[in-house]
């Protein structure tokens, strides 16, 4: 960016796209008892209006974003890749990019696909790194 100061935005996938119903945090909101008081749901529904987000950003002077990437959206199953959430995680980029705002991106802040909890009990202890349970 010109070696300019970046002064910009940041947000957690899960906090702001809404229904990630293949997240460990939509899996723990979900049980009962829960630490939750309410579950995330809709959020502010970014993974829809993601272009007013930027827009309004970029509107108020902001010219850098840092944002996250669902894990649980790319990959909801093991081996399982989602094209449609590649699409949108470009399309996200590109809407940045476009609205003159660098970009940051982080894999996931702490959430998981719920089935790394979900099969945790019958993996190898060598899987994923992960203790056997």
């Amino acid at each position: 960016m010109d070696g300019k100061f970046l002064w910009g935005t940041a947000s957690a996938a899960h906090q702001i796209e809404g229904n990630n119903v293949n997240s460990d945090f939509w899996l723990v909101e979900h049980v009962t008892p829960t630490l939750f008081k309410e579950p995330s749901g809709d959020a502010c529904d970014s993974l829809h209006r993601y272009a007013e987000d930027t827009a309004l950003a970029a509107s108020l002077g902001f010219n850098a974003h840092r944002f996250g990437i669902e894990w649980a959206r790319i990959e909801p199953e093991p081996g399982e890749f989602s094209p449609a959430a590649l699409d949108h995680y470009k399309r996200v980029l590109e809407d940045c990019h476009a609205n003159g705002r660098g970009s940051n991106r982080s894999r996931a802040n702490s959430h998981r696909p719920s089935s790394i909890i979900t099969n945790a009990w019958s993996m190898p202890a060598s899987s994923a790194g992960l203790p056997r349970c």
